[in-house]
């Protein structure tokens, strides 16, 4: 329609999981655990995307189109996806392997003039196959010569644009300042394409009113790279990203092309810290839970026990599902599945060879404790986290402390 502001074109022949695979492991860079644990996650990965792919063009898919428009802003999430259908498509197949690859369950499908389309119920209520309807420039931007896997384009609205020339004549700082109308009035429409056959590339082009607005609109894009580079939390392998991303004046258009190696540079310097920093939160997360766990083993055995405390884990484990919550998760150990089958020598010797926590017996029963929201009973060993403690108390809650206020308490 009129008011559609963004479409992402995939096309699904075009796809070398190997070489997106490959390029996504890169992230990982010289840690070897990393890679390990990367590999086989998207080994299985891969293998669930190539037979869903195959199932798609049997059913008579090849492209696929994620739509945004300003139009369904009204209800929710004003997106919708469309999966053009040959003429001998299997319908019910495309429905079926459609639905498990949808970003929202809520999400209702319908198939309209030979394309499956899916959306919110608001949007799929008023959404049609209308041809030339979308913004002329739209499809100016999503035309291209090359054999792209994947092509995002934006345009902005024209209505937006005043709005925002209006109340935020001045970018903010984080955006890196200058006046909002050096882009908003000199962009036309932003592209960025990938390819993975026969070579991974990916390119940026900005389409600008002309060669004057080009010029106008570099600066502002060098600035906001800048910014984003200057913010407290962002890693320093951006430093130099942004240099990399800088685009190129062409006549009208501004240009980013990256080959594969500038591309895999990228990806290294960029993504690597940020999914080993994601990996180690989400251990932290995990350790957390299991803290909590031991020290509910520990108040479900006090209770069962005339408010006394358990002398050792060995005492923990009938309490529990097994020996997985004492080790932690930072050690990447896995506990024996048959902990019902070791005798109690056996448990206690491989506790404490393997425990990744500590346990320290309250020196009161558990009726006499006067504030047990600051009696600690469970905390985690140093070595898997020399900054960050993971800390369970008498009441049953778990905290994430600085190591330093831990030893404090202790």
């Amino acid at each position: 329609d009129p008011l559609t502001v963004g479409v992402v074109q995939l096309d699904t022949r075009q796809v070398d999981l190997d070489a997106v695979f490959d390029l996504l492991l890169l992230a990982a860079g010289d840690d070897a655990k990393m890679q390990a644990e990367m590999k086989k996650q998207f080994d299985q990965g891969r293998q669930m995307a190539q037979a869903w792919l195959s199932g798609f063009h049997e059913a008579g898919g090849s492209e696929a189109y994620l739509g945004v428009s300003l139009a369904y802003l009204a209800g929710e999430a004003p997106i919708f996806l469309v999966f053009p259908m040959n003429d001998d498509a299997n319908a019910q197949a495309m429905r079926e392997l459609v639905s498990g690859v949808l970003p929202d369950p809520q999400m209702r499908m319908k198939i309209v003039d030979g394309h499956l389309i899916a959306a919110p119920q608001h949007v799929l209520e008023k959404i049609e196959i209308q041809p030339g309807a979308a913004p002329k420039v739209l499809g100016e931007a999503l035309h291209s010569d090359d054999h792209a896997t994947l092509r995002a384009v934006f345009t902005p609205y024209q209505d937006v644009a005043r709005v925002i020339n209006e109340l935020m004549p001045t970018l903010p700082p984080q955006l890196g300042g200058g006046p909002s109308s050096d882009l908003t009035s000199g962009m036309q429409w932003a592209r960025l394409t990938l390819t993975t056959r026969p070579k991974v590339s990916l390119n940026i082009t900005i389409q600008a009113t002309d060669a004057a607005a080009a010029a106008r609109v570099k600066p502002v894009i060098d600035r906001m790279l800048t910014a984003v580079v200057n913010q407290a939390e962002i890693n320093q392998g951006l430093v130099q990203a942004a240099k990399t991303l800088s685009p190129k004046v062409k006549g009208d258009q501004l240009v980013v092309q990256l080959d594969e190696p500038q591309l895999r540079d990228l990806m290294q310097r960029v993504l690597g810290p940020e999914i080993l920093r994601a990996r180690d939160q989400a251990k932290r997360t995990v350790a957390l839970s299991n803290a909590r766990q031991l020290v509910l083993m520990a108040i479900m055995y006090a209770a069962d026990h005339k408010d006394k405390y358990p002398e050792h884990f060995v005492d923990f484990v009938s309490y529990g599902s097994g020996l997985q919550p004492f080790v932690h998760p930072m050690s990447d150990m896995t506990a024996p599945v048959d902990a019902d089958k070791m005798s109690q020598d056996e448990l206690r010797k491989w506790l404490n060879d393997n425990a990744g926590f500590v346990y320290i017996k309250p020196a009161v029963p558990m009726n006499k404790l006067k504030e047990p929201h600051k009696i600690i009973v469970i905390h985690d060993k140093a070595v898997y986290a020399p900054d960050q403690a993971v800390v369970a108390f008498a009441d049953g809650h778990a905290e994430v402390m600085p190591r330093e206020r831990l030893e404090k308490m202790l």
